[in-house]
């Protein structure tokens, strides 16, 4: 049962990484979207990232904190940095896909 758990919480934030990369590939193919749109796309994919990896945030934070308390604002913080963490990865592969959809598809 734990085990089975663990893999849904490991699965489902890659599963929507992989379904991410549609969009930029698609946003290549077309060539006449801005850059700004794939950024667009990469902060949207990863505030959804966000929200369904919020079951192994909250479990690292409970765990991290279980000796000592925290202040909330740290937890704040600390979650805005690993928002601005999966923004960056989807960021950089979200431009490579595009750059190379857009370079295969001339």
């Amino acid at each position: 049962m734990r085990g089975a758990k663990l893999l849904k919480l490991l699965v489902s934030p890659v599963g929507s990484f992989f379904l991410s990369l549609f969009g930029p590939a698609y946003f290549g193919f077309k060539h006449d979207l801005p850059y700004w749109v794939v950024g667009g796309w990469a902060f949207a994919c990863s505030i959804i990232f966000m929200w369904e990896s919020r079951t192994s945030l909250r479990y690292a934070a409970n765990l991290a904190n279980r000796d000592t308390p925290v202040a909330w604002w740290f937890n704040i913080f600390s979650t805005f940095m690993i928002f601005l963490s999966v923004l960056s990865g989807y960021e950089i592969a979200h431009f490579a896909v595009y750059f190379l959809v857009f370079w295969l598809s001339k």
